[in-house]
């Protein structure tokens, strides 16, 4: 067989392969950077696949942490307020479209309703509320869940419903913002003014007014709700009610409740007008005490007719300052951004059963 021509031409290659190898590594060079260029080819396409995917994931990723966030908040208030399916699905619809129509994210709403449930608000009075709350947070600048307890609080402390909470807006952002004081201050002096002065016969209105004046006095917050609640327990006394009925001045009605406390100082501050000093002083600090001396003289002679008239015409006061404030830039993009989230939060909410079932 060695002598056949096939094995002839196999032996010489052998030997020629063995003697010069030059041609064989060539060729295996070159499939080598064949080989290269396709595995750099194939790693290029990985790459831009998985860009491609990491790319589209990230809105999906985002609209799902929106929508779990806004749902995290809301499960919380149907835990708070013992919402039925029916009720928490009117909360979280009304949620939605205040955070898409308004300058305040879903999120930012449903924590809103949250401290309303926590302030012992049920549903349907959360979904009444709601709104008129948003107003005046934006009308007087304070944070929304501050603007929450203020709102809760004077409501409830006047024993008032849910459905008046639109009026509660207004004079508290009336009062607020035309007189030398914040909501914050207010809804401090609120907290220790307005359980006595619901007693006392004052309405909202009244005791916002005297609050407002002694505001510009420089008596604010916690020490002007005590102010006002100590001059009203004064006037509570009999001994004080006697003198001063003394001077020619009516603390109590025909039926025996008390007048409207501004109408007692002002006149109380007519009728002491022309006792010299000294006396004048001394009367004020047997009437008042101590800790109310300084608001009841300042209350005696006060007259503010802009903050009165403001308080007086107040309806509708929140939403008009509200829409104002939100007129400009920074409206319009709070507007825009929690339009955004809006739409983050419906992709989110669509894909929330799937992504619930694959965790």
């Amino acid at each position: 067989m060695a002598g056949q021509p096939g094995a002839i031409r196999a032996g010489r290659a052998f030997v020629e392969l063995f003697a010069d190898d030059r041609r064989l590594v060539r060729g295996l060079k070159r499939a080598r950077a064949r080989l290269k260029a396709f595995g750099a080819s194939v790693r290029a396409t990985g790459r831009q696949l998985a860009g491609l995917g990491a790319a589209a994931a990230v809105p999906l990723g985002l609209a799902t942490r929106v929508f779990a966030g806004f749902d995290d908040q809301m499960r919380a208030v149907q835990a708070v307020t013992g919402a039925t399916g029916e009720q928490f699905d009117r909360l979280n619809a009304k949620a939605k479209v205040l955070g898409r129509t308004t300058s305040y994210t879903a999120a930012q709403v449903a924590a809103a309703m949250l401290e309303l449930g926590r302030a012992g608000f049920d549903p349907s009075e959360i979904e009444t509320a709601i709104g008129s709350v948003l107003s005046l947070a934006r009308a007087t600048g304070i944070d929304l869940a501050e603007a929450t307890n203020i709102a809760g609080n004077t409501l409830r402390s006047f024993g008032l419903q849910a459905n008046e909470l639109g009026r509660v807006a207004d004079v508290l952002t009336a009062a607020a913002n035309n007189s030398a004081q914040t909501l914050t201050d207010l809804g401090e002096a609120m907290k220790y003014a307005a359980p006595v002065a619901d007693a006392y016969g004052l309405t909202l209105e009244q005791t916002a007014k005297a609050l407002g004046a002694l505001a510009n006095f420089g008596i604010k917050g916690s020490m002007a709700g005590n102010t006002l609640k100590n001059i009203m327990l004064q006037l509570a006394k009999p001994e004080v009610r006697e003198q001063i009925e003394a001077l020619g001045v009516a603390v109590t009605d025909s039926e025996g409740n008390f007048r409207d406390l501004g109408g007692i100082l002002t006149d109380l501050g007519k009728a002491m007008a022309d006792l010299p000093r000294p006396e004048r002083l001394a009367l004020m600090d047997e009437l008042f005490g101590k800790r109310a001396v300084a608001g009841g003289i300042k209350l005696t002679a006060a007259g503010f007719e802009r903050l009165n008239e403001a308080i007086d015409h107040a309806a509708g006061t929140a939403g008009r300052t509200a829409k104002v404030m939100d007129s400009g830039i920074g409206g319009a993009m709070r507007r825009l951004w929690s339009a955004v989230e809006g739409v983050a939060i419906a992709a989110g909410e669509a894909l929330a059963p799937a992504i619930s079932a694959l965790a």
